[in-house]
């Protein structure tokens, strides 16, 4: 009984504080539009939709190499019987939506359920998750410091230490990783009576991991990129790269804020204060809310047809691939 008042609890608390910073990030941004209406009332909005289906048609891209990189990293730890990329890709961009329900277990939990059935272990599911969450905030705090170095060049030479200082902690993840995660496989075989497995991944599999997250966050600050253009903001394409940046590192940072939701409010508003730096008025303030939208989008309309193909295929009761 306590147990359950005190995940009642925990759940209220995270619902509270969710409802909180949505409306401390609305009000903010409330605030920025108002001060600057004058600009924005005087500005010429042209709506392009050739350059709309482009930037979707981009993003959906850049969303698919996830499904890639997850089916690479699922076939690796599954054994002899390897899954298809069209169920992975299902099982993937229909547990994605779950991600907009505060919390960051509930997609995971999905995986769990739906990989178990098709013969995967419950340790090797986290264990892939673990790999693809640490390789994708590796690159987008990567591309964060690159762009600090670019945009800041004030701070000099510390920077560039910070920069060098991350890509060796990186090069030290890629060489000890199988190292560090089968020890701490052993601390909690033995503190909490498991009998987990030793799990690896390859060297070169993990620099490939994320070189294909590198790809993929260049894919999407393209789409941001011509989204930009498609709704009317004059910007240079020397601006892709901050728009690229500033996706990638809020995207990091929401991710690691679990209880906010698919980053809601969190991203929008460190994409604001990056772009606000380097860009106009208008892209600072808009490219943040756009963009969201135009995930938000991609991700539904991924999430609806993995959820047709899934019933289609039974993908959620079937054991066979």
């Amino acid at each position: 009984m306590r147990e359950e008042v005190t995940l009642f609890s925990r759940n209220v608390f995270s619902y509270f504080i969710f409802f909180i910073i949505i409306i401390v990030t609305v009000y903010f941004f409330y605030g920025e539009f108002t001060k600057n209406w004058e600009i924005f009332h005087n500005y010429q909005f042209i709506i392009k939709p050739i350059y709309i289906i482009i930037s979707f048609s981009i993003t959906v891209s850049a969303l698919v190499t996830d499904t890639l990189i997850l089916h690479i990293c699922i076939n690796r730890n599954i054994g002899k019987k390897k899954l298809s990329f069209l169920t992975n890709a299902t099982i993937l961009n229909t547990s994605n939506i779950l991600k907009y329900i505060p919390g960051r277990i509930w997609g995971c939990a999905a995986q769990i359920v739906w990989f178990s059935k098709r013969g995967m272990p419950k340790a090797k599911i986290l264990y892939v998750n673990f790999i693809c969450s640490i390789c994708a905030i590796i690159v987008s705090i990567f591309l964060g410091i690159v762009y600090v170095t670019y945009y800041s060049p004030s701070m000099g030479f510390k920077i560039e230490i910070i920069l060098l200082v991350f890509i060796t902690l990186d090069l030290l993840f890629i060489l000890w990783n199988p190292t560090l995660i089968n020890c701490f496989i052993r601390i909690v075989n033995i503190h909490f009576n498991k009998d987990i497995h030793p799990l690896s991944t390859s060297k070169f599999l993990l620099f490939g991991i994320q070189l294909l997250y590198l790809i993929q966050w260049n894919l999407i600050g393209l789409g941001g990129y011509f989204l930009a253009q498609g709704i009317g903001l004059k910007i240079s394409f020397t601006d892709f790269y901050a728009i690229l940046a500033s996706m990638s590192l809020s995207w990091a940072i929401g991710y690691l804020t679990v209880i906010m939701p698919g980053g809601l409010g969190i991203r929008e508003s460190v994409m604001y204060l990056m772009l606000n730096n380097v860009t106009s008025v208008q892209t600072s303030l808009i490219i943040p809310i756009a963009t969201r939208l135009l995930h938000l989008l991609v991700e539904l309309s991924l999430g609806f047809i993995g959820f047709l193909l899934a019933i289609k295929y039974r993908t959620f009761s079937a054991t066979t691939d």
